[in-house]
């Protein structure tokens, strides 16, 4: 495994390949994307940012599901006003969230290698990578998708937020590779499980509040708008959410146990830790 060790990996993840909101949308050529986005937090700083997104296939995992954790959910009785702070974005695109907002349960995954993807070093995982997010066009993607045998690959690469278990990547507004369940796969303890349920929840609080106000397009401006509304709500509304995820995240890679060598291995690229991720994820 290829990772950075900045705990920026953990919420973002790196991996803010707007292209990837391509492929959700079935694959749609996207010239003019923005290039990818590292906005997460940093594990020697206040934290910096975090992610979230659209709608892509269902994960098709193998093995038998873990069982998701509860949550409480939203509090409807709580009438308090709205959390608004002006990140300097831009007008219509700044934090705002709900005074009385709860992260959503956590969305689990099935289990580490899967059988979904062949293991070889520049096989699917990095083929997937090539084809559907690296601006290869629709085209491209469209034939990799329809070969007849990747389908199963892609599922378990990629899922949407919706997703009842999540695979290598998930498609929130900006996506991500899946720290969280990464975390939950290598460190199945309390410890574990609690982290990857800050990460998770850490990264659905940037995204309820930037999504409503911040809509991404084709022009990469709103995409860059969104990272930047991100950046400000880690650092404002989310702050809780951030700062616990972060204190797990540095836990984690100080404990020197299968977390720390499976999900916070430097250096990296993007597309190593999408290939990596997919791999831990999904070969045999």
């Amino acid at each position: 495994m290829r990772l950075r060790t900045r705990a920026s990996c953990a919420i973002i993840a790196g991996v803010g390949f707007s292209s990837l909101a391509a492929f959700a949308a079935g694959c749609v050529a996207d010239d003019n994307a923005a290039p990818l986005t590292d906005s997460g937090i940093d594990s020697t700083t206040t934290p910096e940012a975090s992610t979230p997104g659209p709608d892509a296939g269902s994960d098709t995992g193998t093995d038998a599901a873990p069982t998701p954790i509860a949550d409480a959910g939203q509090d409807a009785s709580d009438a308090a006003p709205p959390v608004v702070v002006d990140g300097g974005v831009d007008a219509g695109c700044s934090p705002v969230l709900a005074a009385n907002w709860k992260p959503p349960a956590y969305i689990p995954v099935r289990s580490s290698y899967q059988s979904q993807c062949d293991l070889l070093v520049g096989g699917q995982v990095e083929a997937y990578w090539d084809d559907c997010l690296a601006d290869a066009g629709a085209s491209a993607c469209a034939s990799w998708l329809d070969s007849g045998v990747n389908e199963a690959c892609a599922t378990c690469l990629v899922t949407p937020q919706d997703a009842g278990y999540y695979g290598a990547a998930v498609i929130f507004s900006v996506p991500q590779v899946n720290l969280a369940g990464c975390i939950q796969l290598a460190d199945p303890s309390d410890a574990g499980i609690t982290c990857a349920t800050a990460i998770q929840a850490a990264q659905t609080c940037v995204q309820a509040s930037c999504t409503p106000s911040c809509a991404i397009t084709t022009d990469p401006a709103t995409v860059a708008a969104y990272v930047a509304c991100t950046n400000a709500a880690a650092t404002s509304t989310c702050i809780t959410y951030v700062t616990a995820a972060a204190t797990c995240i540095t836990s984690e890679q100080d404990a020197g146990g299968s977390a720390s060598s499976d999900c916070f291995v430097a250096p990296a690229t993007e597309q190593n830790e999408f290939d990596d991720f997919g791999h831990f994820f999904c070969d045999s």
